[in-house]
């Protein structure tokens, strides 16, 4: 498992959810060897969790989440 957190002071969990996790799980869905994808989103804090499958070699996942989260990171609000 791969845990993303993302903290941006001050935001509600609703400007979270939409400006933060949904883009965060986008660029992560499509992934080699994602199983299950869960996020939460609270007072100023996001929080995805990206479960690979069984084999799947971790090292090479939290490359891969770091590199498409970078991707995005432009489309993410200022001061995160």
């Amino acid at each position: 498992m791969v845990i993303v957190s993302i903290s941006e002071p001050g935001a509600a969990p609703t400007e979270i959810e939409n400006q933060i996790t949904q883009r965060v799980e986008s660029a992560v869905r499509t992934l080699e060897g994602v199983d299950v994808i869960g996020s939460t989103a609270s007072e100023g804090n996001s929080q995805t969790r990206i479960q690979f499958k069984i084999g799947t070699d971790i090292n090479a996942a939290v490359s891969e989440v770091k590199n498409q989260v970078d991707q995005i990171r432009g489309d993410l609000p200022d001061g995160i």
